[in-house]
C-alpha cells in the first residue's frame, strides 16, 4: 500500500512538474518580439520607446502579416452522456 501511494505521489509529480516547464521563458510571450524595432513601423517608433523607457504601458503595434494555420486533433466531451471520441481539423488565416 505505502509503494502505491510512492507511486501515485510520482506521477503527480511528474505531471505537476511537466506542466509548470511547459511555459515559455522567452521573449516571445505575445507571439512576437517585442524588442525587434524591425517589425515596428516609422509612424509608432516613439510609442516603442516610451514603452522601452517604461513611460507607455503598451509596445507598439507590430506591421500588419499574413498568417495561416492548421490544426488537427481529437475532440471529446466529458460529461454525464457518454461519448465517442471524434476527429476534427480547423484552418484559419489572419
Amino acid at each position: 500500500m505505502k509503494t502505491k501511494k510512492i507511486l501515485h505521489l510520482g506521477i503527480f509529480l511528474l505531471f505537476f512538474a511537466s506542466t509548470a516547464s511547459a511555459q515559455s521563458t522567452d521573449m516571445m510571450d505575445w507571439g512576437w518580439n517585442w524588442r525587434d524595432s524591425a517589425v515596428v513601423p516609422a509612424k509608432g517608433m516613439e510609442q516603442r520607446s516610451r514603452f522601452l523607457a517604461n513611460d507607455y504601458p503598451y509596445p507598439a503595434k507590430p506591421r500588419s502579416q499574413w498568417e495561416l494555420g492548421f490544426a488537427a486533433g481529437t475532440s471529446m466531451i466529458i460529461g454525464d452522456v457518454r461519448s465517442k471520441v471524434g476527429y476534427g481539423g480547423g484552418i484559419s488565416l489572419r
